[in-house]
């Protein structure tokens, strides 16, 4: 497919270690690979050396935004066609963070102010409940397009399908993502399923951006209550993660309301099962499969009621090749790109 003569604009960060940086830098990839000419905006700069150089004499076929960079979209009107990524949304846990509050208020007022004018933008989510969520705080419909992942998850070649790993973290070591308490059900789970005859014998490794103070408390925790072996591996780049991740049994994560989780998705990649709240909104594709490698546990202290109780029977062994492949397939940035481009098509004609 040669797309040479038309553009593509990616208006926001893509440098780092986040979500957003993550998709940006794989539509960056993935355009260019299909022949599309592709300008990356994350500055008042490169915004006003984009308009000198192409916008008296180009017009883009697609114009991507996320975030508060959405204020640039009337720039790009003309004939474009305009996607706005909601990712995530924001909740009102923490409600004692004041600055967690202050940018939750001025990001969703933001937004809906912005989203009120800007009538040709369509927006998207990576998953139903994130639709839902921004449907009702922007008062605009959204759409449900999942996100895919990077090559390396795609193409990573495996030596071995066993594991060193019981359980991996991969992401932010915030107090959301990592709970002492449901860290601790989660290595009860696995000794009472006898996936471990005893607690030392347990495994973690976490990759992180960063070893802040609430990580080495965790760690700290574990190794003390546990005597249990810890690996930490920073800021790694993808090879290197998805080399950790096909060493694992299980990936897990702590947060209850993770909108998407592009780690959920790297994970599964990977081969690793996937351990997680049954209130995350995870892709419903996820969920109904046969033989799902996803196992949802109850945190009874979050829905407050003690007579809840686990009844999960978790997976000693990781996905199969077969099972491996599957989500492959359907988390290939191309088969993203091509359902937003026929999103643009039946919302445009």
């Amino acid at each position: 497919m040669n797309n040479s003569k038309e553009q593509i604009i990616i208006v926001g960060k893509y440098k780092g270690f986040g979500g957003v940086q993550t998709i940006h830098k794989n539509l960056l990839r993935i355009y260019k690979e299909l022949g599309y000419e592709v300008f990356l905006i994350d500055s008042i700069k490169k915004y006003i050396n984009y308009l000198f150089k192409n916008k008296f004499y180009s017009v883009p076929k697609i114009v991507f935004f996320s975030g508060l960079s959405l204020v640039f979209s009337p720039f790009f009107k003309g004939n474009a066609k305009h996607i706005f990524f909601t990712h995530g949304f924001y909740i009102y846990e923490g409600i004692d963070n004041i600055l967690r509050v202050v940018k939750k208020f001025i990001y969703e007022f933001s937004i809906k102010f912005l989203l009120g004018f800007y009538k040709w933008v369509i927006c998207i989510s990576p998953s139903p409940t994130s639709s839902l969520v921004n449907s009702v705080s922007f008062s605009k419909k959204v759409i449900t397009i999942p996100w895919g992942v990077s090559d390396e998850f795609i193409n990573f070649k495996f030596k071995t399908n066993t594991f060193k790993y019981h359980l991996v973290f991969l992401g932010r070591p915030n107090t959301q993502k990592l709970q002492i308490s449901t860290i601790r059900k989660l290595v009860e789970l696995f000794k009472s399923q006898e996936i471990i005859s005893s607690t030392n014998e347990i495994c973690f490794a976490f990759i992180v951006p960063n070893v802040n103070k609430h990580l080495k408390f965790i760690q700290d925790t574990l190794a003390e209550d546990y005597l249990c072996s810890i690996e930490t591996f920073v800021a790694l780049d993808n090879f290197k993660v998805a080399e950790i991740l096909s060493q694992s049994l299980y990936s897990f994560n702590c947060y209850e309301w993770e909108a998407f989780g592009l780690s959920y998705i790297e994970s599964l990649c990977m081969g690793c099962n996937v351990l997680l709240p049954i209130t995350s909104p995870i892709l419903p594709i996820i969920d109904h499969i046969n033989d799902s490698p996803v196992f949802k546990f109850t945190n009874s202290e979050f829905l407050n009621h003690s007579i809840i109780e686990n009844d999960l029977k978790l997976s000693k062994k990781r996905m199969t090749i077969k099972q491996i492949n599957y989500y492959r397939k359907i988390f290939k940035w191309e088969f993203i790109v091509n359902q937003i481009h026929n999103l643009l098509n039946k919302e445009f004609y």
